[in-house]
């Protein structure tokens, strides 16, 4: 069976504030299963409990802080059998949205992207923090339906990227723990705004101290992977909003605007104007 946006009783709240992603805040008792597909494709995100998965006669737990990320293709069940608490939430994402979106990462489309039928992976503490914040924005009354729109939007470009990331360039874990924790000081956007030194004075060393650790591990200078972090940063901004180049670099931390599009075509081998015409989702 089918499914295309039709949604029956269930305990849940939900929100919609784009023609090409659906967003839902699912809790409580929370059943469908009936085998189906849909012509979209679905992310889940598990904050709290836990959701069954049942795909080709198997089935996985989806557990705290886990993303599942759903072919349009996939004939599935979405169970839950345990009386925990259960929140989680489901992100539904036309192909309109997806494919240019796969195609700036230098894929032919979502499904070389993505290749799996059914893509399990957890997120580190840092992006579920940051995937909370997005969240709560888009329930804040305040906010106008554009803005939520666009962090809805943001949101969706983060999750897709990590996934991308997550299936075709996985990380290995270093083997020094303080490392691990830098490069996760170094992911933060909360940190984007700090120097290196300052990044590294969190963790009570010198930012020289740090560089020998990384150099140790094969990895590049902190400060080269912290400056690939703010551009990749930046780049959801570039395809996913209309705000300037030069507000995009300041949220990036970088306060120069002839820095930011010498060092952007360093690494992307265009502008970041040319980058935002060439792959922007379209915002309307």
């Amino acid at each position: 069976m089918s499914i295309k946006r039709i949604y029956f009783n269930r305990p849940h709240t939900m929100k919609v504030f784009d023609s090409e992603i659906f967003f839902a805040i699912k809790q409580g008792k929370y059943i469908f299963p009936l085998e189906h597909n849909h012509d979209y494709w679905e992310i889940l995100f598990v904050e709290r409990g836990n959701v069954v998965n049942r795909y080709n006669g198997e089935e996985r737990i989806l557990t705290k802080n886990e993303l599942c990320v759903l072919h349009p293709d996939t004939i599935h069940t979405v169970l839950e059998r345990t009386n925990e608490p259960l929140l989680f939430f489901n992100f539904e994402i036309t192909p309109s949205f997806l494919e240019p979106l796969c195609k700036s990462f230098g894929f032919e489309n979502a499904k070389a992207a993505l290749t799996d039928s059914l893509f399990y992976f957890s997120l580190p503490d840092n992006d579920v923090s940051e995937l909370m914040q997005l969240i709560n924005k888009t329930q804040e009354p305040s906010l106008s339906s554009d803005e939520k729109r666009k962090c809805l939007r943001l949101l969706i470009t983060q999750l897709i990227s990590r996934s991308i990331k997550q299936r075709h360039f996985p990380k290995s874990t270093p083997k020094n723990s303080l490392v691990s924790k830098i490069l996760s000081e170094l992911e933060n956007i909360e940190n984007f705004k700090l120097t290196i030194e300052e990044i590294c004075a969190k963790c009570s060393y010198s930012h020289e101290y740090i560089t020998r650790l990384f150099k140790k591990e094969n990895l590049l200078p902190p400060n080269k992977i912290f400056l690939k972090n703010k551009l990749e940063y930046a780049c959801t901004f570039l395809l996913t909003s209309k705000i300037t180049i030069i507000e995009i670099a300041q949220l990036c931390g970088i306060y120069s605007l002839s820095y930011f599009n010498r060092i952007f075509k360093e690494i992307y081998g265009i502008s970041p104007s040319a980058y935002r015409k060439q792959n922007i989702i379209s915002l309307e």
